[in-house]
């Protein structure tokens, strides 16, 4: 069984101050910001596994195979641009936090 804590604290020691980004929360969890938007968190309800915003990209471009949307709530439609990685990816963790760096960026400059 993939330890999902250690995997995410590794993640945010790489990541945090690299490229802007920094530490936040998202639905209680830890999560990794960039200009105080969620870039990813680490899911618990709706994992387990890390919750990304990765916008309009295919999550088979990033060669994601355990994912699904992002659904918090039953009675309403998932959020748009935002996906569940499973722990079978979570080798593609590092990837998954580019992505979302490059959808963050897009978004910001449109």
């Amino acid at each position: 069984m993939v330890d999902l804590t250690q995997n995410w604290e590794a993640l945010t020691k790489r990541w945090i101050g690299h490229q802007g980004v920094s530490s936040g929360t998202m639905m209680r969890r830890p999560a990794l910001t960039l200009g105080g938007h969620t870039l990813v968190f680490l899911a618990k309800l709706h994992g387990p596994g890390m919750g990304a915003k990765i916008g309009s990209l295919d999550p088979a471009e990033i060669g994601l195979t355990d994912w699904r949307p992002l659904q918090p709530f039953k009675d309403k439609a998932p959020m748009r641009g935002w996906i569940i990685v499973g722990p079978g990816d979570v080798a593609l963790w590092d990837e998954i936090v580019k992505a979302a760096l490059t959808a963050a960026r897009t978004k910001a400059d449109a």
